[in-house]
């Protein structure tokens, strides 16, 4: 849990320190004209962003742990931390806890390694920061070239290219046999089994309506010699 927590946080920093500078530092790579119509953002977008900036950086004291607020980082207590917004929530968390004590026993009460928040503090602000500065260094010197002047890389790097070919595998797994699955639906279910039962049944309709109509001419003349020949058929059969 540790470790994935931690991987995270450092690719955390090395891509957002790499966008900071991709996007904000270095030379300017857009064209003449558009550089023209470049300017600062207005205060509907960056009041916001500096809200949310102020609180990714002080948010994190509102439910602080007891042991980071009595060490250095808290000044021995002195600093305004408590676990407050943990104890606001204990209504609603209270039945959670109950259901992991009942899964885990006593152990449930502990940290994944038993406590340690002030080292795993120190440990991920240290990497972080090693992070930050190995990522202004590298992408400080990298020289942006256009995509289709870039060499396709290879090894390692062409599946992190690729992004691990997470679109290639959801292709062949899903989206590949959904729709041969629905091209199958479409014209042999659909196209074939369905259309052609409707079609039948109206054609037929169709040769019913045409056997019909050789007997229901509409000439009176042609019904009389119907009805003699069938009375003369009937007579026939009761006679002989």
């Amino acid at each position: 849990y540790w470790l994935i927590a931690l991987a995270a946080a450092l690719l955390t920093a090395f891509y957002m320190t790499r966008m900071m500078i991709m996007t904000f530092h270095g030379p300017n790579r857009t064209g003449d004209e558009e550089s023209k119509h470049l300017h600062r953002a207005p205060a509907v977008m960056w009041i916001p962003l500096a809200v949310l900036a102020v609180l990714s950086i002080f948010g994190g004291w509102i439910n602080v742990p007891e042991e980071i607020h009595h060490s250095f980082f808290g000044l021995f207590g002195a600093l305004p931390m408590s676990e407050w917004l943990h104890h606001w929530l204990e209504p609603l968390t209270h039945t959670a806890d109950e259901i992991r004590v009942a899964q885990m026993g006593e152990m449930a009460h502990a940290a994944p390694f038993g406590g340690g928040e002030v080292l795993w503090a120190l440990v991920s602000t240290a990497l972080a920061a090693v992070v930050v500065v190995t990522a202004v260094v590298l992408v400080g010197r990298q020289k942006v070239v256009p995509a289709g002047q870039d060499a396709e890389p290879s090894g390692f790097g062409r599946i992190l290219y690729n992004k691990w070919y997470v679109d290639e595998l959801y292709d062949r797994i899903v989206v590949r046999p959904l729709v041969g699955a629905s091209r199958f639906a479409w014209k042999v279910i659909d196209a074939t089994i369905i259309d052609g039962f409707v079609n039948a049944v109206g054609y037929l309709a169709r040769v019913m309506g045409w056997v019909v109509t050789l007997v229901q001419t509409g000439s009176v003349n042609t019904y009389a010699l119907v009805l003699t020949l069938g009375v003369l058929a009937i007579l026939g059969t009761v006679i002989w």
